[in-house]
């Protein structure tokens, strides 16, 4: 049902030293870079390979470090929550669309976040 990960959102602590070295270091480059209504800021990074890194800044920001969520693709978003409903699992955030995606979250049997993706 998941298709390819899309990127893996962290949370960090001071978001302008993270910027500096997954930019410097690392050699990203940044997507977006945007600031919720909520005051945390998320910024998209990319590298050579096709999945991405999210940054998450903020109010409500769990430890520097934690995994918030695991992003994947899906064809067909619709189907997809039926698969994992099917499965036993619930959806915590149902789906959503801003800009040009929808996205639905639910955890998996640990409690990792996971976010689907259609585009």
């Amino acid at each position: 049902m998941f298709g390819k990960m899309d990127h893996v959102q962290v949370a960090v602590a001071d978001i302008e030293k993270a910027l500096a070295f997954y930019l410097g270091t690392g050699g990203l480059k940044v997507l977006w870079d945007r600031e919720l209504p909520t005051g945390v800021r998320l910024v998209m990074l990319a590298g050579k390979g096709e999945a991405k890194l999210e940054l998450s800044s903020g109010p409500g920001n769990p430890a520097p470090g934690t995994i918030k969520h695991i992003g994947y693709k899906v064809a067909d978003l619709d189907a997809a929550i039926r698969e994992v409903e099917a499965a036993g699992l619930q959806f915590h955030r149902k789906p959503q669309k801003p800009e040009d995606r929808r996205l639905a979250f639910f955890r998996g049997p640990d409690g990792t976040e996971i976010e689907l993706l259609e585009q």
